[in-house]
């Protein structure tokens, strides 16, 4: 039997939690050193807070950026809606543990800081004007920058659903995540019987490693003084109180020693915990508490106040209802985190039994809001108010119940015949109740999510999609900043803002932006902005101290009034009389806000139509204005109050209340995160030819999402270009190099000049080895040769071609000198010969063009850098050069440096991820290198790199060639390069050890701007074919530059990648890509070679995709920007043609698999690929409205049915859902033909079948499909098989027209959950049998059958085997065998434990058979059918031989052959989709690679990695985590003798350790670091979906 090797090939893209915070950097973090022009207040300019979101086990940290558009400075105007705001990924870590929640932990002092300046900033606005004189160029005080140097970070509390949380803090001088405090509250125990499990979970029975069966909650105080985690069952409960703690982690080195801060430098200082101790829930809530439903923590109160919401011990759900209701209590406890006590401040009883979420509101307000599925309720100590949101909050009689219509008619009256009573929240009883208000429109909040975007609005995201905007209308309080005396909530007003995706969490980002998380759907950052909506009314201040008085006088009034009304009234009836018994003149101090129109009917289905529409095409990045209801006013500056957010952050709200609704917001998508989550299912199919490329390529397509966000992805490993023309190969003999160039127009002031992406390439410039000799061609409608009617050099080899004089020339470098040229004529009169260059007999062996510098090698190894004279617009020759790098005949270190490059300095960047677009500056790596942060007009904006033999990175500034940085360790691929050191590496090893040394061939530097790395990126080429990726940053705490490894993977690293047949000619493999493609374009760097690779930067991520459908060595690249091919690209074969090509179009290169999606505006439910007609089959779900239809009164079942259909589609708004199946054509995945299937009967599976036909023996491919028709609990369900044969036709128009038609509808007693074809034969799982079926011509009929144990989940075959997987009695091992007369399904084995299988299918490794299956905990499992073995029974018993916790639940499974070429034999691996959105692979290794791959990640695991910040951030254990789990209340399942191996941790091995820590790990395992790394490249290469 072979090994299995896990490999995740994309992470988890689905957004399932998302928070707002400072985590990487402070309010003003990039205020300083940026040279930024502005007038505005400090305290009005700050930064937005970063976005993080956590996925699966995967944590990302995005910054906001703000700046313009690509080429927008060019255009004319300029309009602020055309702000570029984009999500930057700061940083993303893989946690060992699938992550519950988060929340934000903000450090104390930096509450207390933030409270005192914002006390005092009114009273200081004046004087601080009157100082702008001696303020520096970003309008702050230049003494109180130099004392700020300490800035306090936001943590963070990670919630691990194996019962942990680890606090995370951020180390800016690494750029790294610390985990600065872990907390374990996870049990041990093995499975049943064994003794060694002495542990119990909290729910008191032995268990292995459980998984908790309701998320882990974690809570943080607002002012940052504790944190709680919340530990829960459907019995029992934990409360776990951690007391903030002090931290110098970041103020201190390895030693423990202080850091020394240099002038101007800043320490972050993060916020941590402590200890935690237990908080006694059960004597906190009585005996009579049964489930706690949700916590948080409240605002405003001295000490830390937590608020538990929770089920009394006698639960009741929808049904029971009329028997016990409004049964969630409310506790507010103060903690006493020093003496560990806790004291109960307020509680409310009698809440809704569907409530189920809380969520503070800040100060001055404070309280909480509480959501339930039909209510909207504010609880407060002093006040409380309610909303209903749909008809079943309101309660009371319901039309059309069958159940009340009984209950009536056997003489019950009043309440005790609702079905659903009228609320206790609902009868104006609670404690200083203020008015009940009634939804203007239907919406029901189960799952909803909500967040505050200022102190009394908050916005709520249904379970639809829907953006809801509350209001807490309030009255009494002072008008002064930050007062709360007397406020209270009077009542809630709710109006729609529009539709967004289905939203799993919201975060408020500074004050226009929030960011919309994501499960099933593209994550969303959007931007809103005030818009008045006819006539503004007057934003009336709070009254004052008299009216106040006078106010709550009438108020309590109103109280008194209020309690003698009915509690079971109708609202509007409680409101009437309360009208009417007031006098006429009696006006009343608060303005009413009057609800909306109420829209004519259809009216809102359209308009929720045309939001989606609109929003679709918004994540394109199309704008639009949704016309919504209530959200942030614009401030006043002369009144403002400070109030503290959820979110930990000091927010400053105006301190009235809104009187009018007359305005809306404009709304617009600024920028979007992709999501395939959940992948629902998954197949493997072939590519459409594009263009003249008729090789149909592997292709992977998923169908993921659900509802309006149901789409279809489209996943390809690696760039795929589209060829658009081609120079056949060996018409070019020897090419080496290509180059397209263009000049730009000249600017006269007479025409426009034009943009970039309107110049057109003049001339691809072709460099011949074979002749020494160049090519030039034409570049127009078509290539044509004009190298004899150009000046270019062509009787010489070209080695470097580029633009300088600011683009309006091109210089050309050959081996004898430089020639500059403009549209093909001599644009210099005389040429650079070797003479100038003081030369002597040598040549050029190497030229770098960047702007107006070129730095030369020569053959006698010495280095020249010329550069334009601005006075004479000509180029001089740095004479210091010489000094600097001199030939071998004069110094023995000349020939030291092994590669060279200049890097373009005048891209505009920051010191930081994210900020405004004035905050950027150009000359960044220059002045950070420096430490000269004042303007120079010496600075050319262009520095000279250089990396010598031992590893050392030189940076020089020209002209003065002066040393600016240092740093070693780059050869050997260091963590870090620090200046005047060897380079930092997180893992201790021996310095002194046997490490290989290799040489850095190549290497460039590059920023883009407004793009996606704006920060210089360092690539390096190293000897042994690795490719190195290090970001710049600068150090807060001493300013100093540093640069940061960015760990990339890539497929074809070593030999294969340095393959010594292919020859680079001119030196360089690395070429930069600027803006190709369609829409933004892509960016990044071209590794030449015989398996090219494209480094891409896309949101700050470095991706190492490969080249797809292109075989053969790539030797150069150009990028190619022609009228027929805009924004293409060149590339130039090996065997001598060139291949014009460009990038397919929609592509989203966000991951190491770039995407396509195809929104559905439906759910996807099922894909499959049918080989025989190279069409997708699709099945989809769509909600339409409920109809009435004629039924068979005589057909008891029939009536029921119909009964059921009409009762479930009446709880669900009218509507019911119907299934279709599509057949879609690849490429375009354009519908060629779609059916429909009766409203309400569900699709539940679809197969590409191959059926033998018993009259003619001929073996038909048809499309089976299974379907299941619900009735309920009291009708049994019904199914149906239906046949399907595809056939084709000649359209009118030639093309060809695809359609299906029905072969054979067979009915079934029922649900057909599974379908395959054997043999011929068709096997379908009806219910608890697996029945063959064989085919007539016209008829199904069943041939044996298999009885299996109670549902069947699914079915897969290889030959005469099928694997059936059970919902719950794990799988079976079953063979069809059809011979002479005996058509017999006999079992050959089964794995006798339970096992609730969600996924299953074979693995092959020529002669060994491996069984997969997927449970619903993420455990993926390894069987063998081993009939030899005594353990196995002779067989009968399927024996377990791995184990493995993927994190995630597997929805699906695809086998596909692996390998290339001669080693494509009988190899397959399987390819996998999670519900989070993530890929992986499993795949066979033999059993000697096995033991050594262990070893190596034994290894990997050991302390020395494991307490690394780069492997292992979290400090969580990879062993732990990737061992078995079981859910609680069930039985672990035996451990399996063996693991599967964790590739994802191996492949860190090449790409995230140094050469030094690579042969330390390697002789930790016994192994050499080439066989370790051959080891890590196997895996690699097998797992390739090529």
């Amino acid at each position: 039997m072979s090994v299995v090797v896990h490999k995740s090939v994309l992470p988890p893209t689905g957004a399932d939690e998302c928070v707002s915070c400072f985590f990487t950097h402070g309010p003003h973090a990039n205020f300083g050193a940026a040279m930024c022009n502005t007038d505005d207040d400090f305290g009005e300019r700050t930064m937005d807070e970063n976005v993080v979101v956590a996925s699966g086990n995967r944590l990302t940290i995005y910054a906001v950026a703000r700046g313009k558009r690509r080429h927008e400075e060019e255009e004319e105007e300029e309009e602020k809606n055309n702000e570029n705001v984009r999500l930057e990924m700061v940083s993303e870590f893989d946690v060992n543990g699938t992550i519950s929640d988060l929340c934000v932990l903000k450090h104390p002092k930096r509450f207390a800081l933030s409270e005192e300046t914002n006390a005092n900033v009114l009273r200081e606005s004046s004087s601080s004007k009157k100082n702008a004189g001696i303020s520096g160029r970003d309008g702050r005080n230049k003494n109180s920058i130099q004392q700020q140097n300490v800035e306090y970070l936001d943590g963070l509390l990670v919630t691990i659903r194996e019962s942990k949380a680890v606090c995370v803090c951020w180390d800016p001088e690494t750029r790294k995540c610390v985990s600065t405090s872990l907390h374990f509250w996870e049990e041990f125990a093995g499975a049943k019987g064994n003794k060694g499990a002495t542990t119990t979970g909290i729910d008191g029975t032995s268990s292995g490693l459980r998984i908790s069966n309701v998320p882990i909650v974690g809570r943080a105080d607002p002012e940052g003084r504790c944190a709680a985690v919340l530990l829960r069952n459907e019995e029992k409960a934990k409360l776990k109180i951690m007391p903030v703690s002090e931290t110098n982690t970041n103020n201190s080195n390895s030693s423990g020693q202080k850091k020394k801060i240099k002038g101007g430098g800043t320490v972050h200082v993060p916020a941590t915990l402590g200890s935690s101790f237990d908080l006694d829930v059960r004597k906190i809530l009585g005996p009579s508490a049964a489930f706690v439903r949700d916590c948080c923590f409240l605002h405003g109160y001295g000490e830390p106040v937590l608020m538990i919401l929770y089920e009394s011990n006698l639960p009741t759900w929808s049904g029971r209802l009329s028997l016990r209701m409004d049964t969630c209590k409310l506790v507010a406890v103060s903690v006493d985190c020093t003496k560990k006590k806790y004291t109960i401040v307020w509680t409310r009883d009698k809440l809704p039994a569907s409530a189920h979420s809380l969520f503070p509101v800040p100060n001055p307000l404070g309280g909480v809001i509480v959501l339930s599925s039909g209510h909207i309720l504010y609880e407060s100590q002093s006040s409380s108010a309610t909303y209903i949101s749909d008809v079943l909050g309101k309660g009371g009689p319901q039309e059309g119940n069958y159940a009340e219509e009984i209950a009536r008619t056997n003489g019950v009256e009043g309440q005790a015949a609702y079905a659903n009573p009228v609320p206790h929240v609902n009868s104006n009883k609670n404690v200083s109740s203020y008015e009940t208000t009634q939804n203007e429109f239907q919406v029901q909040l189960d799952a909803a999510k909500i967040e505050m975007i200022r102190e009394n609005v908050a916005i709520i995201s249904s379970k639809t999609g829907q953006l809801i905007t509350v209001i807490l209308e309030t009255v009494g309080g002072a008008a002064s900043a930050g007062s709360k005396v007397g406020r209270r909530c009077r009542r809630i007003r709710v109006q729609k803002s529009g539709n967004a995706v289905l939203s799993s969490g919201l975060a408020a980002v500074g004050k226009d932006l929030l960011f919309i998380g994501s499960r099933v759907g593209d994550s969303l950052l959007i931007a809103y902005e005030r818009k008045e909506k006819g006539k503004i009314g007057d934003l009336k201040m709070l009254p004052e101290k008299e009216k106040q008085e006078e106010e709550e006088e009438e108020e309590e009034e109103e109280e008194e009034e209020e309690e003698e009304e009915d509690p079971y009234a109708d609202p509007e009836e409680n409101a009437r009389k309360r009208k009417s018994s007031k006098g006429k003149d009696s006006v009343p101090k608060i303005a009413k806000m009057e609800p909306p129109p109420v829209p004519e009917p259809g009216a809102e289905d359209d308009a929720e139509k045309n939001e989606d529409d609109e929003l679709e095409a918004l994540l394109y990045g199309t704008s639009v204005e949704a016309a919504g209801g209530v959200g942030l006013n614009e401030y006043e500056r002369t009144n403002k109050s400070t109030t503290t957010t959820t979110r930990g952050e000091s927010k400053t709200f105006a301190s009235y209340v809104d009187r009018d609704d007359t305005f809306e917001y404009k709304f617009s998508v600024k920028d979007s995160l992709l999501c395939i989550s959940p992948v629902v299912d998954l197949t493997v199919g072939a590519s459409a030819p594009v263009g003249t490329d008729l090789d149909p390529r592997t292709e992977l397509v998923a169908a993921c999402g659900h509802g309006k966000n149901g789409a279809l992805a489209i996943l390809t490993r690696g760039i795929t270009p589209e060829l658009v023309t081609e120079v056949d190969p060996g018409a070019l003999p020897g090419l080496r190099a290509c180059w397209a160039t263009r000049t730009e127009d000249d600017d006269d002031g007479t025409v426009r000049p034009k943009r970039k992406d309107e110049l057109y390439d003049e001339h691809l410039i072709l460099s011949l080895s074979s002749t020494k000799t160049t090519m030039v061609l034409e570049t127009g409608e078509e290539l044509k040769e004009v190298s004899k009617d150009v000046d270019f050099i062509v009787a010489e080899e070209t080695l470097a071609c580029g633009r300088v004089f600011n683009g309006r020339a091109i210089a050309q470098v050959t081996k004898t000198r430089i020639r500059f040229t403009r549209k093909g004529k001599k644009f210099a009169a005389d040429d650079i010969d070797i003479a100038f260059l003081r030369g002597g007999d040598s040549h050029i062996t190497l030229a770098i063009i960047q702007n107006d510098a070129i730095a030369l090698r020569l053959s006698d190894g010495s280095i020249k850098i010329i550069l334009k004279d601005t006075t004479t617009n000509t180029f001089t020759l740095l004479e210091k050069s010489e000094e600097l790098f001199p030939s071998d005949d004069h110094s023995s270190t000349g020939n030291d440096v092994t590669a060279f490059t200049l890097y373009d300095d005048s891209v505009m960047c920051a010191d930081s991820s994210g900020g405004y677009g004035s905050n950027r500056a150009p000359g960044w790596l220059e002045r950070t290198a420096s430490g000269n942060y004042e303007e120079d007009e010496s600075m050319k904006n262009v520095v000279f790199a250089t990396v010598s033999r031992d590893g050392t990175l030189d940076l020089y500034s020209l002209p003065s060639l002066k040393k600016l940085w240092s740093s070693g360790g780059v050869s050997d691929g260091r963590e870090i390069l620090a200046p005047n050191s060897s380079g930092i590496d997180s893992i201790d090893f021996n310095d002194d050890s046997d490490a290989e040394k290799y040489d850095v061939s190549d290497i460039r530097m590059d920023a883009f701007a407004n793009a996606a790395h704006e920060r210089p990126l360092l690539t390096c080429y190293r000897a042994d074919g690795a490719v190195l990726a290090y970001q710049a940053f600068k150090a807060p705490s001493s300013n100093e530059l540093r640069f940061a490894r960015i760990p990339i993977e890539i497929e074809t690293a070593g030999s294969e990648l340095t393959n010594t047949d292919v020859s680079i000619q001119g030196g360089s493999r690395l070429t930069r890509i600027e803006n190709i493609g369609d829409g933004r374009g892509i960016d990044g760097i071209f590794v030449s070679g015989l398996n090219p690779i494209w480094l891409i930067v896309r949101r700050g991520r470095v991706l190492a995709l490969p080249t797809r459908g292109e075989g053969g060595a790539r030797i150069a690249f150009a990028p190619f920007h022609n009228v027929n091919c805009p924004k293409g690209f060149i590339l130039a074969t090996n065997e001598g043609g060139i291949r014009v090509c460009r990038l397919p179009g929609k592509m989203h290169v966000e991951a190491q698999w770039p995407v396509r999606k195809l929104a559905l505006r439906c759910t996807p439910r099922a894909i499959t690929y049918m080989n025989d007609f190279k069409l997708y089959a699709l099945v989809t779900s769509s909600s339409i409205p409920w109809k009435d239809f004629d039924i068979d009164e005589t057909d008891s079942h029939a009536r029921a049915l119909y009964r059921f259909r009409k009762e479930k589609a009446k709880s669900e708004g009218n509507i019911v859902q119907q299934f279709a199946i599509r057949l879609l054509v690849p490429g375009t995945l354009e519908t060629a033909w779609q059916k429909a299937v009766e409203p309400g009967e569900h699709i539940l599976c679809i197969k590409n079948v191959q059926i033998r036909d018993q009259s003619t023996g001929a073996l038909l491919s048809m499309l089976a499909i299974g379907t299941a028709i619900p009735g309920g609990e009291d009708t049994p369900c019904r199914g149906r098989i239906l046949l399907f044969a595809i056939m084709w036709e000649r359209a009118r128009d030639g093309g060809i027209r695809w359609r299906g038609e029905l072969k054979c509808e067979k009915p079934s007693k029922m649900a057909c959950s599974a379908i395959e074809s054997v043999d011929g034969s068709l096997m379908v799982a009806i219910g608890t049998k697996l029945t063959a079926h064989s085919w007539d011509g016209k008829h199904l009929n069943p041939t044996a059958f298999y009885d299996t144990p109670l549902y069947t989940t699914t079915l897969c075959c290889v030959k005469n085997f099928l694997l059936c997987g059970d919902l719950h009695k794990s799988i079976r091992f079953v063979r069809w065998k059809d011979s002479q007369g005996e058509k017999t399904l006999s079992q050959l084995g089964k794995d006798y434990e339970d096992l609730d299988c969600i996924a299953s299918e074979f693995m092959i490794d020529g002669g060994s058979l491996s069984l997969l299956a997927a449970d619903a905990n993420g455990n993926a499992h390894v069987f063998q059918y081993a009939p030899k073995l005594a353990e196995s029974w002779k067989g009968d018993k399927l024996l377990p031989k791995g184990g493995y916790h993927v994190g995630s639940l597997i929805r699906k499974m695809v086998r596909f052959q692996i390998g290339v070429g001669e080693q494509k034999q009988n190899r397959h691996a399987v390819f996998f989709g999670s519900s989070d959105g993530g890929l992986g692979i499993f795949s066979p290794v033999d059993e000697h690679t096995f033991l050594n791959l262990e070893k190596l990640q034994d290894a990997m695991r050991s302390n020395i990695v494991a307490c690394s910040n780069s492997i292992n951030p979290f400090g969580l254990n990879s062993k732990t985590y990737r061992a078995l789990k079981s859910s609680e209340g069930s039985v672990a399942r035996r451990t399996p003798p063996r693991t599967i191996v964790d590739g994802g941790l191996l492949s860190k091995f090449e790409h995230s350790l140094s050469i030094s820590a690579q042969t330390c790990v390697a002789a930790r395992a016994g192994l050499t670091r080439d066989q370790a790394l051959s080891l890590a490249r196997t895996i690699i290469a097998e797992q390739s979906f090529m």
